[in-house]
């Protein structure tokens, strides 16, 4: 997350930039779009939800968005 935003300026918009590894909550994904990010993957927490059922990963996923959405006051993503 530190250098995200010299990654950022280094490509002056000639590529969109990824963040992949490290995202363990929603804060994390508010910084990292808010420091350029075009978007935040977050597999692990999907991995680990998959483990016990799917439906234990919709759960999951739906509070993970939930509370971005109130990080970035939004409504729905």
């Amino acid at each position: 997350i530190e250098i995200l935003p010299e990654i950022v300026r280094a490509v002056r918009g000639r590529v969109e930039v990824y963040v992949d590894g490290g995202v363990r909550r929603g804060t994390d994904v508010v910084k990292a779009l808010s420091l350029g990010a075009k978007a935040v993957f977050v597999g692990r927490p999907a991995l680990w939800g998959l483990a016990y059922n799917v439906r234990q990963t919709q759960n999951y996923f739906q509070t993970f968005l939930d509370k971005v959405s109130i990080y970035v006051f939004y409504r729905t993503m």
